[in-house]
Protein backbone atom coordinates (compact mmCIF):
# COMPACT_ATOMS: atom_id res chain seq x y z
CA UNK A 1 0.00 0.00 0.00
CA UNK A 2 1.49 3.41 -0.98
CA UNK A 3 2.64 5.48 1.97
CA UNK A 4 0.35 8.36 2.86
CA UNK A 5 1.44 11.51 4.65
CA UNK A 6 -0.45 14.28 6.36
CA UNK A 7 -0.05 17.69 4.74
CA UNK A 8 -1.61 20.75 6.47
CA UNK A 9 -2.68 22.52 3.29
CA UNK A 10 -4.31 25.49 5.01
CA UNK A 11 -1.29 26.13 7.24
CA UNK A 12 1.06 26.11 4.27
CA UNK A 13 -1.26 28.35 2.24
CA UNK A 14 -1.34 30.82 5.11
CA UNK A 15 2.45 30.78 5.20
CA UNK A 16 2.62 31.34 1.44
CA UNK A 17 0.20 34.25 1.52
CA UNK A 18 1.93 35.90 4.49
CA UNK A 19 5.32 35.51 2.80
CA UNK A 20 4.00 37.07 -0.41
CA UNK A 21 2.80 40.03 1.66
CA UNK A 22 6.34 40.69 2.90
CA UNK A 23 7.15 42.24 -0.48
CA UNK A 24 4.54 44.91 0.31
CA UNK A 25 4.13 45.17 4.10
CA UNK A 26 1.11 47.42 3.53
CA UNK A 27 -0.75 44.25 2.57
CA UNK A 28 -0.20 42.54 5.93
CA UNK A 29 -3.01 40.06 6.76
CA UNK A 30 -4.80 40.88 3.50
CA UNK A 31 -5.19 37.29 2.27
CA UNK A 32 -6.37 35.98 5.63
CA UNK A 33 -8.80 38.88 6.04
CA UNK A 34 -10.26 38.36 2.56
CA UNK A 35 -10.70 34.66 3.36
CA UNK A 36 -12.51 35.53 6.59
CA UNK A 37 -14.68 38.27 5.04
CA UNK A 38 -15.62 36.19 1.99
CA UNK A 39 -16.70 33.31 4.20
CA UNK A 40 -18.74 35.58 6.48
CA UNK A 41 -20.40 37.55 3.66
CA UNK A 42 -21.35 34.27 2.03
CA UNK A 43 -22.81 33.07 5.32
CA UNK A 44 -24.84 36.27 5.71
CA UNK A 45 -26.02 35.92 2.11
CA UNK A 46 -27.36 32.42 2.81
CA UNK A 47 -24.74 30.50 0.84
CA UNK A 48 -24.19 26.87 1.80
CA UNK A 49 -21.05 25.64 3.53
CA UNK A 50 -19.28 24.06 0.50
CA UNK A 51 -19.42 27.37 -1.35
CA UNK A 52 -18.32 29.26 1.77
CA UNK A 53 -15.29 26.97 2.10
CA UNK A 54 -14.40 27.50 -1.57
CA UNK A 55 -14.62 31.26 -1.06
CA UNK A 56 -12.40 31.11 2.02
CA UNK A 57 -9.84 29.05 0.11
CA UNK A 58 -9.98 31.51 -2.80
CA UNK A 59 -9.44 34.35 -0.34
CA UNK A 60 -6.23 32.78 0.95
CA UNK A 61 -4.76 32.55 -2.54
CA UNK A 62 -6.54 35.27 -4.49
CA UNK A 63 -3.56 37.61 -5.01
CA UNK A 64 -0.73 35.08 -5.21
CA UNK A 65 -0.68 35.63 -8.96
CA UNK A 66 0.48 39.22 -8.41
CA UNK A 67 4.07 39.25 -9.69
CA UNK A 68 5.20 42.86 -9.20
CA UNK A 69 5.35 45.33 -6.34
CA UNK A 70 3.72 47.95 -8.57
CA UNK A 71 0.63 45.82 -9.10
CA UNK A 72 0.44 44.97 -5.39
CA UNK A 73 0.38 48.66 -4.48
CA UNK A 74 -2.20 49.44 -7.15
CA UNK A 75 -4.55 47.05 -5.39
CA UNK A 76 -4.65 49.41 -2.39
CA UNK A 77 -6.78 51.91 -4.34
CA UNK A 78 -10.30 51.13 -3.14
CA UNK A 79 -12.21 52.27 -6.24
CA UNK A 80 -9.61 51.22 -8.79
CA UNK A 81 -11.01 49.54 -11.89
CA UNK A 82 -8.95 46.58 -13.04
CA UNK A 83 -8.96 45.70 -16.72
CA UNK A 84 -8.86 41.95 -16.34
CA UNK A 85 -8.11 41.56 -20.04
CA UNK A 86 -4.72 43.23 -19.58
CA UNK A 87 -2.02 40.67 -20.42
CA UNK A 88 -0.51 39.29 -17.25
CA UNK A 89 -3.13 40.72 -14.87
CA UNK A 90 -2.83 38.96 -11.52
CA UNK A 91 -6.32 37.36 -11.61
CA UNK A 92 -5.42 35.59 -14.86
CA UNK A 93 -2.00 34.58 -13.51
CA UNK A 94 -3.51 33.17 -10.31
CA UNK A 95 -6.13 31.28 -12.31
CA UNK A 96 -3.49 29.80 -14.59
CA UNK A 97 -1.38 28.68 -11.62
CA UNK A 98 -4.09 27.05 -9.54
CA UNK A 99 -6.56 25.67 -12.06
CA UNK A 100 -4.72 22.40 -12.68
CA UNK A 101 -5.16 20.78 -9.28
CA UNK A 102 -8.58 19.40 -8.31
CA UNK A 103 -8.29 20.81 -4.77
CA UNK A 104 -8.15 24.33 -6.24
CA UNK A 105 -10.35 24.00 -9.34
CA UNK A 106 -13.43 25.81 -8.01
CA UNK A 107 -11.40 28.44 -6.17
CA UNK A 108 -9.34 29.10 -9.31
CA UNK A 109 -12.51 29.91 -11.27
CA UNK A 110 -13.21 32.66 -8.73
CA UNK A 111 -9.68 34.07 -8.95
CA UNK A 112 -10.09 34.87 -12.62
CA UNK A 113 -12.95 37.30 -11.99
CA UNK A 114 -12.35 38.44 -8.42
CA UNK A 115 -12.08 42.11 -9.47
CA UNK A 116 -15.25 41.99 -11.57
CA UNK A 117 -17.45 45.01 -10.85
CA UNK A 118 -21.16 44.40 -10.56
CA UNK A 119 -21.92 46.87 -13.34
CA UNK A 120 -19.32 45.52 -15.74
CA UNK A 121 -19.07 42.80 -18.33
CA UNK A 122 -15.78 40.91 -18.69
CA UNK A 123 -14.53 39.90 -22.10
CA UNK A 124 -18.07 39.77 -23.53
CA UNK A 125 -19.32 37.64 -20.64
CA UNK A 126 -22.60 38.83 -19.14
CA UNK A 127 -23.05 39.17 -15.39
CA UNK A 128 -25.32 36.16 -15.46
CA UNK A 129 -22.43 34.02 -16.74
CA UNK A 130 -19.87 35.17 -14.18
CA UNK A 131 -19.83 33.02 -11.03
CA UNK A 132 -21.92 34.82 -8.40
CA UNK A 133 -19.31 33.99 -5.79
CA UNK A 134 -16.85 36.25 -7.66
CA UNK A 135 -18.84 39.24 -6.46
CA UNK A 136 -18.58 38.04 -2.87
CA UNK A 137 -14.80 37.70 -3.24
CA UNK A 138 -14.61 41.15 -4.84
CA UNK A 139 -16.53 42.78 -2.00
CA UNK A 140 -14.40 41.01 0.62
CA UNK A 141 -11.23 42.13 -1.17
CA UNK A 142 -12.28 45.77 -1.34
CA UNK A 143 -13.41 45.87 2.30
CA UNK A 144 -10.03 44.47 3.32
CA UNK A 145 -8.35 47.27 1.34
CA UNK A 146 -10.14 49.78 3.55
CA UNK A 147 -8.32 48.21 6.50
CA UNK A 148 -4.99 48.46 4.71
CA UNK A 149 -5.13 52.11 3.68
CA UNK A 150 -3.49 53.42 6.83
CA UNK A 151 -6.12 52.08 9.21
CA UNK A 152 -5.70 48.97 11.35
CA UNK A 153 -9.34 49.37 12.35
CA UNK A 154 -11.09 51.89 10.08
CA UNK A 155 -14.15 53.61 11.51
CA UNK A 156 -17.17 51.39 10.97
CA UNK A 157 -19.39 54.20 9.70
CA UNK A 158 -16.72 55.15 7.14
CA UNK A 159 -16.60 51.61 5.77
CA UNK A 160 -20.38 51.36 5.65
CA UNK A 161 -20.58 54.61 3.69
CA UNK A 162 -17.94 53.49 1.19
CA UNK A 163 -19.61 50.15 0.57
CA UNK A 164 -23.17 51.55 0.47
CA UNK A 165 -22.09 54.26 -1.99
CA UNK A 166 -20.87 51.57 -4.42
CA UNK A 167 -24.01 49.42 -4.22
CA UNK A 168 -25.13 48.64 -7.76
CA UNK A 169 -21.86 49.92 -9.15
CA UNK A 170 -18.86 48.06 -7.76
CA UNK A 171 -20.90 45.67 -5.62
CA UNK A 172 -24.02 43.53 -5.95
CA UNK A 173 -26.82 45.26 -4.00
CA UNK A 174 -27.90 42.07 -2.23
CA UNK A 175 -24.33 41.47 -1.04
CA UNK A 176 -24.08 45.03 0.26
CA UNK A 177 -27.19 44.38 2.36
CA UNK A 178 -25.65 41.13 3.65
CA UNK A 179 -22.38 42.86 4.53
CA UNK A 180 -24.08 45.75 6.31
CA UNK A 181 -26.03 43.24 8.35
CA UNK A 182 -22.79 41.52 9.30
CA UNK A 183 -21.37 44.74 10.68
CA UNK A 184 -24.16 44.76 13.25
CA UNK A 185 -23.04 41.43 14.71
CA UNK A 186 -21.32 41.61 18.07
CA UNK A 187 -17.54 41.18 17.75
CA UNK A 188 -17.52 41.05 13.96
CA UNK A 189 -15.53 44.25 13.47
CA UNK A 190 -12.80 43.18 15.88
CA UNK A 191 -12.50 39.79 14.16
CA UNK A 192 -12.22 41.51 10.79
CA UNK A 193 -9.32 43.59 12.13
CA UNK A 194 -7.58 40.48 13.50
CA UNK A 195 -8.93 37.82 11.17
CA UNK A 196 -8.99 34.22 12.38
CA UNK A 197 -8.69 31.27 10.04
CA UNK A 198 -12.24 30.73 8.76
CA UNK A 199 -13.80 27.78 10.52
CA UNK A 200 -14.54 26.25 7.14
CA UNK A 201 -10.80 25.86 6.55
CA UNK A 202 -9.85 24.76 10.05
CA UNK A 203 -10.41 21.07 9.31
CA UNK A 204 -10.19 18.79 12.36
CA UNK A 205 -7.08 16.66 12.77
CA UNK A 206 -7.46 13.30 11.11
CA UNK A 207 -9.78 14.47 8.35
CA UNK A 208 -9.22 12.24 5.33
CA UNK A 209 -8.73 15.16 2.95
CA UNK A 210 -5.49 16.09 4.70
CA UNK A 211 -3.83 12.81 3.75
CA UNK A 212 -1.94 12.55 0.48
CA UNK A 213 0.15 9.91 -1.17
CA UNK A 214 3.74 10.93 -1.85
CA UNK A 215 2.82 11.21 -5.52
CA UNK A 216 -0.10 13.53 -4.76
CA UNK A 217 2.11 15.55 -2.43
CA UNK A 218 4.71 15.87 -5.18
CA UNK A 219 2.10 17.25 -7.59
CA UNK A 220 0.86 19.76 -5.02
CA UNK A 221 4.43 20.75 -4.19
CA UNK A 222 5.21 21.19 -7.87
CA UNK A 223 2.34 23.67 -8.17
CA UNK A 224 3.63 25.60 -5.17
CA UNK A 225 7.08 25.72 -6.76
CA UNK A 226 5.58 27.29 -9.86
CA UNK A 227 4.23 30.17 -7.76
CA UNK A 228 7.89 31.04 -7.29
CA UNK A 229 9.56 29.84 -10.47
CA UNK A 230 7.04 31.26 -12.95
CA UNK A 231 7.69 34.80 -11.72
CA UNK A 232 10.69 34.96 -14.07
CA UNK A 233 11.69 33.12 -17.25
CA UNK A 234 15.15 32.76 -15.69
CA UNK A 235 13.80 30.58 -12.86
CA UNK A 236 10.88 28.94 -14.66
CA UNK A 237 12.30 25.41 -14.44
CA UNK A 238 14.59 25.68 -11.42
CA UNK A 239 12.66 23.77 -8.74
CA UNK A 240 11.79 20.95 -11.13
CA UNK A 241 15.48 20.54 -11.91
CA UNK A 242 16.51 20.55 -8.26
CA UNK A 243 13.75 18.07 -7.42
CA UNK A 244 14.86 15.65 -10.13
CA UNK A 245 18.58 15.87 -9.30
CA UNK A 246 18.04 15.55 -5.54
CA UNK A 247 15.91 12.42 -5.97
CA UNK A 248 18.39 10.90 -8.42
CA UNK A 249 21.30 11.66 -6.09
CA UNK A 250 19.48 9.92 -3.23
CA UNK A 251 19.18 6.80 -5.39
CA UNK A 252 22.84 7.03 -6.43
CA UNK A 253 23.79 7.16 -2.74
CA UNK A 254 21.53 4.16 -1.95
CA UNK A 255 19.57 6.11 0.66
CA UNK A 256 16.42 4.44 2.11
CA UNK A 257 13.60 3.80 -0.37
CA UNK A 258 11.33 6.56 0.96
CA UNK A 259 14.07 9.20 0.76
CA UNK A 260 14.19 9.87 -3.01
CA UNK A 261 10.47 10.76 -3.34
CA UNK A 262 10.66 12.90 -0.20
CA UNK A 263 13.73 14.69 -1.52
CA UNK A 264 11.82 15.26 -4.75
CA UNK A 265 9.15 17.05 -2.70
CA UNK A 266 11.81 19.04 -0.82
CA UNK A 267 13.27 20.09 -4.17
CA UNK A 268 9.93 21.47 -5.27
CA UNK A 269 9.49 23.36 -1.99
CA UNK A 270 13.02 24.61 -1.33
CA UNK A 271 12.57 28.13 -2.72
CA UNK A 272 9.06 28.92 -1.46
CA UNK A 273 10.51 31.74 0.61
CA UNK A 274 11.42 33.54 -2.62
CA UNK A 275 7.80 34.77 -2.61
CA UNK A 276 9.04 37.22 0.01
CA UNK A 277 11.68 38.62 -2.37
CA UNK A 278 10.67 41.48 -4.68
CA UNK A 279 10.21 40.17 -8.21
CA UNK A 280 12.15 43.15 -9.51
CA UNK A 281 15.32 41.70 -7.97
CA UNK A 282 14.86 38.49 -9.93
CA UNK A 283 14.92 40.49 -13.16
CA UNK A 284 17.80 42.80 -12.27
CA UNK A 285 20.49 42.66 -14.94
CA UNK A 286 23.26 44.16 -12.81
CA UNK A 287 24.84 42.34 -9.86
CA UNK A 288 22.87 42.70 -6.63
CA UNK A 289 23.97 45.18 -4.01
CA UNK A 290 24.76 43.96 -0.50
CA UNK A 291 21.34 45.04 0.76
CA UNK A 292 19.60 43.37 -2.17
CA UNK A 293 21.54 40.17 -1.64
CA UNK A 294 20.50 40.16 2.01
CA UNK A 295 16.87 40.40 0.87
CA UNK A 296 17.36 37.41 -1.40
CA UNK A 297 19.14 35.41 1.32
CA UNK A 298 16.19 35.66 3.67
CA UNK A 299 14.23 33.30 1.41
CA UNK A 300 15.81 30.27 3.09
CA UNK A 301 14.52 31.27 6.53
CA UNK A 302 11.11 32.10 5.03
CA UNK A 303 10.93 28.64 3.47
CA UNK A 304 11.40 27.16 6.94
CA UNK A 305 8.64 29.40 8.30
CA UNK A 306 6.21 28.49 5.52
CA UNK A 307 6.80 24.79 6.13
CA UNK A 308 6.63 25.06 9.93
CA UNK A 309 3.18 23.34 10.04
CA UNK A 310 4.51 20.31 8.14
CA UNK A 311 5.65 18.34 11.19
CA UNK A 312 4.30 15.12 9.69
CA UNK A 313 7.01 15.17 7.01
CA UNK A 314 9.82 14.89 9.51
CA UNK A 315 13.10 16.30 8.29
CA UNK A 316 11.74 17.36 4.91
CA UNK A 317 11.24 20.93 6.17
CA UNK A 318 14.96 21.23 7.00
CA UNK A 319 16.01 19.51 3.79
CA UNK A 320 14.15 22.25 1.91
CA UNK A 321 15.06 25.23 4.08
CA UNK A 322 18.75 24.50 4.66
CA UNK A 323 19.77 24.10 1.02
CA UNK A 324 22.12 27.11 1.25
CA UNK A 325 24.00 25.83 4.29
CA UNK A 326 27.59 24.71 3.62
CA UNK A 327 29.85 22.07 5.10
CA UNK A 328 32.39 24.76 6.08
CA UNK A 329 29.78 26.80 7.97
CA UNK A 330 29.81 29.69 5.51
CA UNK A 331 26.26 29.17 4.27
CA UNK A 332 22.95 30.64 5.46
CA UNK A 333 20.55 31.17 7.19
CA UNK A 334 22.20 29.67 10.30
CA UNK A 335 25.81 28.95 9.31
CA UNK A 336 25.54 25.28 10.21
CA UNK A 337 28.39 22.99 9.26
CA UNK A 338 29.58 19.40 9.06
CA UNK A 339 27.68 16.94 11.24
CA UNK A 340 24.97 19.52 11.94
CA UNK A 341 23.78 18.96 8.37
CA UNK A 342 21.98 15.73 7.48
CA UNK A 343 22.91 13.77 4.37
CA UNK A 344 19.64 14.93 2.79
CA UNK A 345 20.51 18.59 3.43
CA UNK A 346 23.88 18.01 1.80
CA UNK A 347 22.20 16.39 -1.20
CA UNK A 348 19.89 19.40 -1.56
CA UNK A 349 22.86 21.79 -1.46
CA UNK A 350 24.67 19.96 -4.26
CA UNK A 351 21.51 19.67 -6.37
CA UNK A 352 20.69 23.36 -5.98
CA UNK A 353 24.20 24.56 -6.87
CA UNK A 354 24.50 22.27 -9.90
CA UNK A 355 21.09 23.14 -11.35
CA UNK A 356 21.52 26.88 -10.73
CA UNK A 357 24.85 26.86 -12.59
CA UNK A 358 23.21 25.35 -15.67
CA UNK A 359 20.60 28.14 -15.74
CA UNK A 360 21.09 31.67 -16.95
CA UNK A 361 20.24 34.67 -14.80
CA UNK A 362 19.80 38.32 -15.84
CA UNK A 363 23.26 39.16 -14.46
CA UNK A 364 25.17 36.07 -15.65
CA UNK A 365 25.20 33.45 -18.37
CA UNK A 366 24.51 29.78 -17.85
CA UNK A 367 27.46 27.41 -18.12
CA UNK A 368 27.91 24.14 -19.95
CA UNK A 369 27.07 21.10 -17.84
CA UNK A 370 30.70 19.94 -17.88
CA UNK A 371 31.77 23.31 -16.48
CA UNK A 372 28.98 23.16 -13.90
CA UNK A 373 30.23 19.76 -12.75
CA UNK A 374 33.77 21.15 -12.55
CA UNK A 375 32.63 24.04 -10.33
CA UNK A 376 30.71 21.65 -8.05
CA UNK A 377 33.79 19.42 -7.77
CA UNK A 378 35.96 22.37 -6.77
CA UNK A 379 33.41 23.36 -4.12
CA UNK A 380 33.57 19.81 -2.77
CA UNK A 381 37.37 19.88 -2.67
CA UNK A 382 37.28 23.26 -0.91
CA UNK A 383 34.99 21.90 1.80
CA UNK A 384 31.89 23.89 0.86
CA UNK A 385 29.90 20.87 -0.40
CA UNK A 386 29.90 17.25 0.77
CA UNK A 387 32.56 15.40 -1.27
CA UNK A 388 30.71 12.09 -1.05
CA UNK A 389 27.59 13.63 -2.61
CA UNK A 390 29.69 15.40 -5.23
CA UNK A 391 31.40 12.09 -6.07
CA UNK A 392 27.97 10.49 -6.57
CA UNK A 393 27.01 13.31 -8.93
CA UNK A 394 30.21 12.81 -10.93
CA UNK A 395 30.01 9.00 -10.94
CA UNK A 396 26.42 8.86 -12.29
CA UNK A 397 26.58 12.19 -14.07
CA UNK A 398 25.01 11.01 -17.33
CA UNK A 399 21.91 9.62 -15.61
CA UNK A 400 21.55 12.52 -13.21
CA UNK A 401 21.94 15.17 -15.88
CA UNK A 402 19.44 13.34 -18.07
CA UNK A 403 16.95 13.40 -15.17
CA UNK A 404 17.50 17.14 -14.86
CA UNK A 405 17.07 17.92 -18.55
CA UNK A 406 13.95 15.77 -18.82
CA UNK A 407 12.33 17.41 -15.78
CA UNK A 408 13.24 20.91 -16.90
CA UNK A 409 12.03 20.26 -20.43
CA UNK A 410 8.64 19.27 -19.06
CA UNK A 411 8.62 22.32 -16.78
CA UNK A 412 9.53 24.56 -19.70
CA UNK A 413 6.55 23.30 -21.70
CA UNK A 414 4.28 23.92 -18.72
CA UNK A 415 5.67 27.43 -18.37
CA UNK A 416 4.86 28.23 -22.00
CA UNK A 417 1.29 26.95 -21.51
CA UNK A 418 1.00 29.01 -18.33
CA UNK A 419 2.17 32.17 -20.13
CA UNK A 420 -0.38 31.65 -22.86
CA UNK A 421 -3.24 31.07 -20.41
CA UNK A 422 -2.18 34.01 -18.22
CA UNK A 423 -1.81 36.32 -21.22
CA UNK A 424 1.86 37.04 -20.51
Amino acid sequence: MPQRVRFPLVGVLMGLSRTAELVAPALLDHHRRVAFLAHEIARAAGRKEPERRTLALAGLIHDLGCLSLREKLEMLEFERSFDLRTPGAHPAVGYALFRRLPAFAEAADLLRDHHLRWEADLANRSLAEAPAACHILHLADRVSVLFLNGHRLPHLDYVRRQVRRQSGRMFAPALVVAFLGLTEERGFWHRAAHPPVPEALAAPAGEEGDELSLGELAELSRLFSQLVDFRSPFTATHACGVSAVAAALAEALSLPAQTPPRLAVAGFLHDLGMLGVPGELLAKAAPLTGVEYDLVKRHARLTLEILAPVASLGGLREWAGLHHERMDGLGYPFGRSGEALSTECRVMAVADVFVALTEGRPHRRCVEVSEALSVVRKMGEAGALDEGVVDALARDFGLLNAARTQAQSRAGEEYLRFRELAGL
